[in-house]
């Protein structure tokens, strides 16, 4: 996995699919 900003979308995401 690629963190390029650590957007708050990216863990958003990680959430989601967790």
């Amino acid at each position: 996995m690629k963190i390029t900003s650590g957007l708050p979308t990216t863990l958003i995401i990680l959430c989601m699919i967790k």
